[in-house]
C-alpha cells in the first residue's frame, strides 16, 4: 500500500493550487458515499426517512454494486479516507461488497462507517464481514454508532420503539468484535442540538463510563440540504462553546492509545470555537477540491450545507475524473468560494485542517 504521508505529501500542494486555479490537479483524497436514503429511524434533526416516505421510488434510483464498483475503479488510488454514510447504511445489504471493492480499486488507509445501530444482528453480521476485508487489505476500520440521547429520551428524538435497547445490544455486539478485530475502532458520534444540548454533560459522561468507546466526536447541528433539513435546532453560541471547553478538556486526559486521535479532536473543536463566534469560515475550504460526496445516485457534490452538484456518474459514463473537471464542476466551485460557506461538520473539516497545515 502506498504509504499515507507520501500520498499527502504530494497531494496537498496539487490541492493548494488547484484552489488559486479553481481547477482540480488531482482527486480527492476524502470521499464520503452517501450509500442510501432509505431510514428506518424517525429523527427530528433529519428528514432524510420523509422525504424516502413520501417519494419511495427514490429507492429504486441507488446505484447498484456493479455501479458502485465501476465509480470506485474510476477514482484510483488517490483517495486516502472514505466515509460510508446514508440513509442507515445496513439496508444495503452489499455493503461489505461495495468495501471489497473499495479496497480493490483505491487502497485507502481508512474507512468509516456511520449507522444509527437499530438493528443488531444484521448490523454485528455486516461489520464482522467488513472487518475480514479490512484487516486482510490493512486498511484501518472506524465504525460510529449515531447516539444524541440516553434511555427513554433516545425514543423522544430518534423516534425509534425501545431504540437505545436495540443501540447498547448492537455497541456491545461489536465490542465483542475487538477480540477477532483488536484493531477495529468502535465510536460514538453525537450531533448537539437544542433537543439535547442541556443534558450533555449527562449523556456524554453515561456514554463514556457505561458504554466505553473508543472514540467520540461531537458535532454542532447545523442546517443542511444534504439531509432535507429545514428546522432550526441550533444552541445559543455560549452554550456551544462552552460543550467545546468540556470536550477540548477531555481530550486533554485521554489514553496514550488515543491521543493522535485526540490531538485532532482538540484542534477540530478549536476551529468550530472559532467558526462559531465568527459566524465565518476559520481557513479557506477545500471541500469540491479534496473533498467530496457521491450521492445514492451516482451525482457528485459538495459543500456540505448545500450539496451543489458537480455532475452525474451515470451520465458521464461513471468517469469521475469528467464530472470533476467539468465546466459545471468549475462553475460550482466558483460559487463556493465567492459564498464562503462555512461547516461545522467533522468530516471536511478535517480534510481543511490538513490542506490548512492547521495540525
Amino acid at each position: 500500500m502506498f504509504p499515507t504521508y507520501v500520498r499527502l505529501g504530494y497531494s496537498i500542494p496539487a490541492y493548494r493550487l488547484s484552489r488559486v486555479l479553481n481547477h482540480p490537479l488531482a482527486k480527492p483524497i476524502n470521499i464520503t458515499l452517501s450509500v442510501t436514503n432509505r431510514c428506518y429511524s424517525r429523527c427530528r434533526s433529519c428528514n432524510v426517512w420523509k422525504v424516502h416516505k413520501e417519494n419511495p421510488e427514490i429507492a429504486t434510483q441507488e446505484m447498484t454494486t456493479e455501479e458502485w464498483g465501476k465509480c470506485l475503479k474510476s477514482l484510483g488510488r488517490g483517495p486516502i479516507w472514505f466515509t460510508i454514510t446514508g440513509g442507515e447504511t445496513t439496508l444495503r445489504d452489499d455493503l461489505p461488497q461495495i468495501v471489497s471493492l473499495i479496497a480493490k480499486h483505491n487502497r485507502p488507509r481508512y474507512i468509516n462507517l456511520a449507522t444509527s445501530g437499530i438493528y443488531p444482528k444484521k448490523t454485528i453480521s455486516i461489520v464482522r464481514e467488513t472487518l475480514k476485508i479490512t484487516s486482510k487489505n490493512n486498511i484501518l476500520f472506524t465504525l460510529n454508532l449515531s447516539i444524541d440521547e440516553i434511555d427513554e429520551r433516545y425514543e423522544e428524538v430518534r423516534g425509534v420503539p425501545k431504540g437505545f435497547e436495540k443501540v447498547k445490544e448492537t455497541f456491545f455486539g461489536l465490542k465483542e468484535l475487538k477480540k477477532e478485530f483488536p484493531e477495529f475502532v468502535l465510536g460514538v458520534n453525537m450531533v448537539i442540538s437544542r433537543l439535547n444540548y442541556k443534558r450533555f454533560k449527562e449523556i456524554h459522561n453515561y456514554i463514556m463510563d457505561k458504554l466505553g468507546p473508543d472514540s467520540f466526536v461531537s458535532e454542532i447541528v447545523e442546517r443542511r440540504k444534504a439531509i432535507y433539513f429545514d428546522d432550526d435546532l441550533s444552541i445559543p453560541d455560549e452554550d456551544a462553546q462552552e460543550i467545546l471547553n468540556y470536550l477540548i478538556e477531555y481530550e486533554n486526559q485521554k489514553s496514550e492509545q488515543a491521543k493522535v486521535i485526540g490531538f485532532f479532536r482538540r484542534r477540530y473543536y478549536r476551529i468550530l470555537k472559532k467558526i462559531i463566534h465568527d459566524k465565518r469560515e476559520a481557513m479557506p475550504s477545500y471541500s469540491g477540491i479534496a473533498s467530496c460526496t457521491i450521492s445514492y445516485n451516482g451525482d457528485v457534490w459538495d459543500a456540505p450545507k448545500e450539496t451543489n452538484i458537480f455532475g452525474s456518474l451515470r451520465e458521464n459514463g461513471y468517469d469521475f475524473s469528467r464530472v470533476w473537471k467539468s465546466d459545471r464542476a468549475r462553475n460550482e466551485r466558483k460559487k463556493l468560494r465567492a459564498k464562503r460557506e462555512y461547516s461545522t461538520t467533522a468530516n471536511p473539516l478535517y480534510t481543511d485542517m490538513l490542506c490548512n497545515l492547521k495540525i
